[in-house]
């Protein structure tokens, strides 16, 4: 793995989408980019997730981006 490849595995769920980051919102139907694509993947396993991701969307969800879910829908 190479130095950009490894400081993109650091990249916070929070540094896209505008303040709330990743697009994260308490549900999907609320339009959140996060929420869908996580939908997607639990519904298909084999979905990539390309929004953000080229390289990294067939890699399992990161805790990160559940946590990111988990958070808007408490607020």
């Amino acid at each position: 793995m190479n130095t950009a490849d490894v400081k993109t595995l650091k990249v916070a769920v929070k540094s896209c989408g505008g303040a709330e980051g990743c697009h994260v919102t308490a549900t999907a139907d609320d339009g959140g980019i996060l929420n869908y694509e996580v939908d997607q993947r639990k519904a298909k396993p084999s979905f990539a997730c390309v929004k953000c991701h080229l390289v990294y969307g067939t890699k399992p969800t990161p805790a990160s981006h559940i946590e990111a879910i988990q958070k808007a829908a408490t607020k």
